[in-house]
């Protein structure tokens, strides 16, 4: 606002305020209900005393002008320096010059268009009262809104306890709305302001002495806020007053009290406020799970619901897309209904798994004994009918590879690798089946198996006897034995782990075109061949054929998994990645296409959360690598696949650092960061929260009358 405007939208609030008052302790009734002034005084606000009590005592004042309102908005309003508020304002005392403790109530009423304005313009004259360490009593209110008269009720602001001789502050700001034009130069509005009094002390309830206390508890400390109060039953006894004092204590998240909930309302002296907050929907959605092979991503919600995007076939009914699909839809059929807890999606062919050991799959070769089908359908065929599934793995293309709780692995599907034959299959035996053929064979019969790791061209397990065993395609040494390259393993074939010096190993992972190990002592082992065909030179970061290589590892790594060129880890709640960065598969946020020989802390959302764990298809050509936070959201990072938009888009993919994928779809509710869900389905207090408490009574027997008020805070 230039100077010129300023001056012109200059108006004068040449308020007049009326003061209603009450005589205190000159024939008054002592029943406790509120009773009005037999006279009024005009008072004025330019640091005005507005007096209960004797009216016309010195200092008293008889006019009111708060001059000089400009347009502003509400928030510039609000702001105080240490030149005082950015609006007018004066100050109104409330003085008690009786001889009795007196609480009491303001009101302003009756508000009148004087000069250059109409009434309804009154609307424009915004005002807001503030206590005298300028904290808000109230909401921002307009002239054009208040009574004509006082009325029950409607008190502004009270006070409590006000001492015979003590005096109480009130700050009236006022300013103008920012719509306000010309018309309003030099206008004028009055209102009146009007004050009622009851007794509170001598000859009436006593004043007591009142305290509040309030102190972090619960577990986690801070979730519950111990609360403590003085009980005033006694003082009210030896008073003469034998009503029992009901309390009540409210909280609130901001000093102003505007959004107050009541915790305690009893005739107690403590209490304990747990939150019961209600849960609520987050900015972000909450998932248990994410897989992204570079074309269809998928998410499972923390509902257990399934949603996919991209290339593929949706899980919806709908048929196979190449195109980018821009949305993302919830999976249906078998699914519906059902809580999935993990996914693994790929381009042709995508699978979840159920709480209940139910494995569905939709798309080529759904394990049911057909060979295509559009809706999740159960995959309990072959060696797993009737079988409940603990781990599973997808490769791109139309290949599964499953595992039931009992150690049986059933494999099935295309898993054509190399187009050489038809029976040519990273998955065994099971290459082009429709139902799961048995893989407990080969080095792999008589053993129990742990852990099932699907590759690219291969897929390995991990034996209770601490060995690794693989089938497949040993087109790179991917399978860590002396078979020649190019040569399928129909059955598994034990790899030649090191000798690992009484470690055990922790994590199997099979990438794209090799394996790896990570031990009890946070040694990585590795063999096959870390690069992509098509990818630049530069990427390729080892080719070990069926040498077991020791890598670069992270202290104290709890999980890996490997990616076409490389590895990612999870260490202290932290991801990291090392290898080719082929499509910005490291994260870290630089320049792709280049080498990182040792493990490169993930920037972004990665850098900052508390990580639960790392997902990516690893069978996959086109890396594209998420976590999931321990509080449930995904963030990802390296290739959206050829089509790129719908990873982008949904899942939140870009090619150098994770991006959070921020859509809450299913209505998950949540309890806010540092609560706890509690017994009831609520949520705690938040630990590191601030709270602020206020405690009132009322007595029983007495009615109209209300304490004084104490506040807390912790």
């Amino acid at each position: 606002m230039t100077p010129t405007s300023t001056k012109r939208r200059r108006a004068l609030a040449a308020s007049i305020l009326v003061l209603a008052t009450a005589f205190a302790g000159v024939s008054t009734s002592l029943s406790g209900a509120w009773f009005t002034a037999s006279t009024t005084a005009r008072a004025s606000v330019s640091g005005a005393l507005l007096t209960i009590g004797e009216i016309g005592k010195t200092s008293d004042q008889t006019s009111i002008a708060v001059s000089g309102v400009y347009p502003m908005t509400d928030e510039q309003a609000a702001s105080t320096s240490t030149h005082g508020a950015s609006a007018r304002s004066e100050w109104i005392t409330v003085r008690n010059t009786g001889t009795i403790g007196l609480d009491w109530e303001l009101q302003i009423v009756d508000p009148r268009a004087t000069l250059k304005i109409t009434q309804q313009q009154l609307s424009n004259f915004r005002f807001r009262l503030y206590d005298e360490q300028r904290a808000p009593l109230t909401d921002v209110l307009t002239l054009g809104s208040r009574p004509a008269t006082a009325i029950p009720d409607g008190a502004l602001t009270k006070g409590r306890g006000l001492a015979a001789g003590g005096q109480s502050k009130i700050e009236i700001r006022m300013w103008l709305s920012t719509d306000s034009e010309n018309q309003f130069q030099e206008s004028a509005a009055s209102f009146l302001v009007f004050i009622n009094a009851i007794q509170n002390g001598s000859g009436g309830m006593p004043s007591t002495a009142l305290s509040l206390t309030a102190n972090r508890a619960g577990v986690p400390s801070g979730t519950t806020t111990d609360l403590r109060w003085t009980d005033v039953a006694p003082a009210l006894r030896a008073a003469g007053i034998t009503g029992t004092p009901t309390y009540t204590v409210e909280r609130s998240a901001s000093a102003d009290f505007s959004n107050p909930q009541t915790v305690y309302s009893g005739t107690g002296a403590a209490a304990a406020d747990s939150g019961e907050v209600a849960r609520s929907t987050p900015a972000t959605g909450r998932y248990v799970d994410v897989s992204t092979d570079g074309f269809q991503g998928c998410v499972v919600t923390a509902q257990g619901a399934v949603y996919c995007s991209g290339q593929g076939y949706p899980g919806d009914g709908g048929a196979y897309s190449t195109d980018t699909k821009t949305t993302i839809t919830q999976v249906t059929g078998g699914l519906q209904n059902k809580r999935a807890v993990k996914v693994d999606a790929a381009l042709g062919h995508s699978c979840a798994l159920t709480d209940a050991g139910e494995l569905y799959c939709w798309g080529d070769y759904p394990g049911n004994g057909t060979t295509k089908s559009l809706l999740p359908v159960l995959a309990n065929a072959g060696v797993l009918l009737g079988k409940k599934v603990s781990q599973f793995g997808v490769i791109s293309g139309g290949g599964t590879c499953a595992m039931a709780t009992d150690g049986t692995i059933g494999c099935w599907g295309y898993g054509n690798v190399t187009g050489r034959y038809p029976q040519s299959s990273a998955i065994g035996w099971g290459g082009g089946s429709t139902t799961a053929v048995g893989m407990n064979l080969g080095s792999l019969q008589g053993k129990t198996v742990s852990q099932l790791s699907v590759g690219g061209t291969h897929t390995c397990a991990l034996a209770t006897d601490n060995t690794v065993h693989c089938w497949g395609i040993n087109m790179m040494g991917e399978l860590g034995a002396s078979t020649a390259p190019m040569v399928e393993a129909f059955n598994p074939i034990r790899a030649l782990t090191p000798a690992l010096n009484g470690a055990t190993i922790r994590k199997l992972t099979s990438g794209s075109q090799s394996s790896c190990i990570l031990t009890s002592k946070s040694d990585i082992w590795c063999w096959g061949w870390m690069g992509a065909p098509w990818a630049p030179s530069e990427v390729t970061w080892k080719d070990m054929g069926q040498t077991m290589t020791k890598m670069s590892s992270v202290s104290g790594a709890t999980d890996i998994v490997a990616t076409t060129a490389g590895l990612c880890a999870l260490a202290n709640a932290k991801a990291y990645c090392w290898g080719g960065d082929y499509q910005g598969i490291v994260g870290d946020g630089g320049d792709t296409n280049k080498l990182y020989n040792t493990p490169t802390p993930v920037a972004g959302v990665a850098a900052t959360a508390s990580i639960a764990s790392i997902r990516l298809n690893s069978s996959s050509a086109f890396p594209g690598a998420c976590v999931i936070t321990t509080d449930g959201r995904v963030a990802c990072w390296g290739a959206a696949g050829y089509t790129g938009a719908a990873m982008t888009a949904q899942l939140g993919t870009s090619n150098t650092a994770p991006m959070e994928f921020i859509r809450s779809l299913d209505g998950t509710t949540v309890c806010a960061t540092g609560s706890v869900e509690l017994a009831s389905g609520k949520c705690s207090l938040q630990e590191n929260g601030t709270y602020y408490y206020r405690l009132s009574y009322t007595v029983a027997g007495v009615p109209g009358w209300v304490s004084p008020v104490v506040t807390a805070s912790r």
